[in-house]
This record gives structure tokens, sequence and C-alpha cells, in this order.
């Protein structure tokens, strides 16, 4: 909701989505880092499927296994998966568009590049940690990556295909995992 009241703003004083690092008539640089995103999504897929045929036959990935399968906000059922994939992709692409196009373009110019990065990615770990805070270091970590990433390239298309290609493959193969012995749903 409040990327949606930031944008109507940004709107209204005549800023497009060209704002948050949007655009779609893309340069060749940003077309190659467009397909480097996506050629890295499919090697994560690919070397993810390899890693779990590797475990599935070891005693520790099955313990693995099940840990993800315990996991209560896992999707159980189709319908939950259906819901799932719509809530990562809403998130993941809200999360872009709110805590890297729009903060960092809009704090560096006051702050300065390493300072707006910084705060961006900081609000950015702190809404995903908010209930486990040991879980803030790590998203703090990605998100200074996908900013740091946005700022020098000045594309947020290539990260979103990415942080929502390898955040989709993942929930897909944990989905496999839960599932390969007729487990839930």
């Amino acid at each position: 909701m409040l990327l949606l009241l930031l944008l109507a703003h940004a709107w209204q004083r005549g800023q497009g989505i060209e704002m948050l690092g949007l655009r779609f008539d893309l340069p060749p640089t940003q077309r190659y880092q467009l397909a480097a995103a996506i050629v890295i999504v499919a090697l994560w897929h690919l070397g993810m499927h390899g890693a779990m045929r590797v475990l599935g036959t070891d005693a520790g990935g099955a313990q693995a296994f099940d840990k993800i399968a315990s996991n209560q906000l896992m999707p159980r059922t189709s319908a939950e998966a259906r819901v799932f994939v719509l809530f990562v992709i809403v998130i993941g692409l809200g999360s872009d568009l709110l805590y890297r196009g729009f903060l960092i373009n809009t704090l560096a110019p006051m702050t300065g590049a390493v300072a707006a990065i910084l705060l961006a990615s900081l609000a950015d770990a702190i809404t995903y940690g908010y209930d486990k805070p040991r879980d803030i270091p790590g998203n703090f970590a990605l998100a200074l990556l996908l900013g740091s990433a946005f700022y020098l390239s000045g594309s947020l298309l290539w990260i979103i295909v990415l942080h929502l290609g390898l955040g989709l493959s993942t929930a897909r193969i944990a989905w496999q995992a839960m599932h390969r012995d007729g487990g839930p749903g």
C-alpha cells in the first residue's frame, strides 16, 4: 500500500516509473545485465536440482528435506502453493521497487549514494527480519548486494528478474523437497 501511495505521489509530481530505475527500452549494457540475470537464475535452478538429487541419497539430505517440510510457512497444498507464488512475486517486486528503486533514488541526492544504499538496505533487512532478528544480517547482505548492483547499473529490471527468479526457483525446489515421497498436499 505504501508503495502505491509513493508511486501516486511521484506520478502527481510528473515523475514516471523511470524514476524507480525501470525502463523497458534498454540500452545494450542493460540488455546484457538482463540476459546475465536470466542465465544466473537458470544455473541456480539446475544446480539446486542437482544438489537435491545428490542430497536425496544421503541421510543428512533426508534430514534437510524433513526440516523444509516441517517449516510452517511452506505451502502444503496446490492451492496454498499458488497463493504462495503470488505472495513471493508481490513481495519481491514490491521490495525491489520500494527499497531499491524508490528509496535509493530518493535518498541518494540528499545523503550520497553510499548512505542511501546502506539506509535502504537496512530498512529492507529489518522489514524481513523483524520477527527473527538472527535473519537481519543475511537479509542486510542480500539487500546491500542488490542495492549496490542497482545503483551501479542504473537498471532495476534485471535486479527484479534475478531476485524473483532465485526466490521462485528456491520455492519450487522446497516444494519438490516436501513432496519427494508423496508428502503433504
